[in-house]
């Protein structure tokens, strides 16, 4: 199998698997490293069991990661806490090949079977248990494909069926792309990185209930909104009063659209600490101190800011830098080879 070591032109590729580990370190390690995304948890006969076994196998196809994923039985969750933890806004499209997942979701208990496709918004919690599986997973930065999407805010936790004829045509080119990423080229994927997410917005958007397609109106304004302040970030103007001029948006409509964020002002508290966490994971901002990171984001006071960096990501800025830096160190010198695909999931959208 082609990698980086055989070819620099050909797709990064992570191997992760627990088999050569001793029996009774198995399930810790798989534990360690899928809470890249998860937390997981399984029965006492499962996590001891000296056949327990668990693998994740990823090719990078430039802002796109695809992965296939071999696990025994076991208990997921993305919790709030490991949301605002890892800050990560990727949408997750998964083929399951094999076994069951089940899960509640408004009030419902579902399950996704072998065939059928899930999607996950890791901007949103859950909580599934599953049988032995197989999976089959795209992840892609929401700001790729969100602006596709009549209704962004509502895919998460939506099961598609293996026989609705676009959901055929996906789950026939995940697996297409995944029997060619041994052999294809960075300059390839890249290029098929668009028609990926034209397909996948084409299998969301042909499955809209009329009520999502009214919803979706409601969250073109938000989006609208979201894109405007993102935009203006670094202005040192930007509060809830500078978008309600620029945009000559109502306080009470502005305020409503960011109801579930708690407000306007903590959407754009956050959105400029996720900018920040971001320039500390990048190398070209090493030359700036964290001070000057921090003011230079609008933020007047640097205890302040300390405070709500490590509420909100669970460290102080200056332990995640170098945690960032130490994931690329090993990523270059091959340290973990295997274990690469957590560090390029924290950063698939730089």
């Amino acid at each position: 199998m082609l990698g980086e070591a055989e070819g620099r032109s050909y797709l990064p590729y992570a191997h992760f698997t627990v088999a050569d580990a001793a029996p009774g370190e198995r399930f810790s390690l798989w534990r360690e490293s899928i809470s890249a995304v998860f937390e997981v948890e399984a029965e006492k006969a499962v996590r001891k069991a000296p056949e327990f076994d668990a693998s994740l196998a990823a090719f990078l196809h430039g802002a796109q990661m695809l992965a296939t994923t071999r696990a025994a039985r076991q208990n997921w969750q993305r919790t709030e806490r490991l949301i605002g933890h890892d800050g990560m806004d990727h949408y997750m499209i998964q083929l399951y090949e094999g076994g069951d997942m089940l899960y509640s979701h408004r009030g419902a208990d579902k399950t996704v079977r072998a065939g059928d496709l899930i999607i996950f918004d890791n901007a949103q919690p859950m909580a599934s248990r599953t049988t032995d599986i197989i999976t089959l997973t795209l992840i892609v930065p929401r700001a790729d494909l969100a602006p596709l999407l009549k209704a962004p805010d509502d895919q998460h936790l939506r099961r598609i069926g293996m026989d609705e004829p676009l959901a055929v045509l996906l789950r026939n080119h995940l697996l297409t792309l995944r029997d060619l990423s041994p052999r294809m080229r960075r300059c390839e994927a890249v290029s098929l990185n668009p028609s990926s997410l034209a397909l996948v917005a084409a299998c969301l958007n042909a499955g809209e209930t009329e009520e999502q397609t009214r919803g979706g109106v409601q969250v073109a304004r938000a989006i609208a909104v979201r894109r405007f302040i993102s935009a203006n970030l670094l202005n040192p103007q930007l509060d809830p009063n500078f978008v309600m001029r620029s945009l000559g948006i109502s306080r009470s409509r502005l305020y409503a659209l960011f109801e579930n964020d708690g407000g306007v002002a903590a959407y754009i508290r956050d959105q400029k600490l996720r900018l920040i966490k971001l320039r500390l994971a990048d190398p070209s901002y090493d030359r700036f101190s964290i001070q000057q990171l921090v003011f230079g984001a609008g933020f007047a006071n640097s205890a302040s800011f300390s405070r709500m960096f490590r509420q909100q990501f669970g460290m102080s800025a200056s332990e995640f830098r170098q945690e960032g830096r130490n994931y690329k160190i090993a990523a270059a010198t091959g340290e973990h080879a295997g274990r690469r695909w957590e560090n390029w999931i924290k950063y698939l959208s730089e």
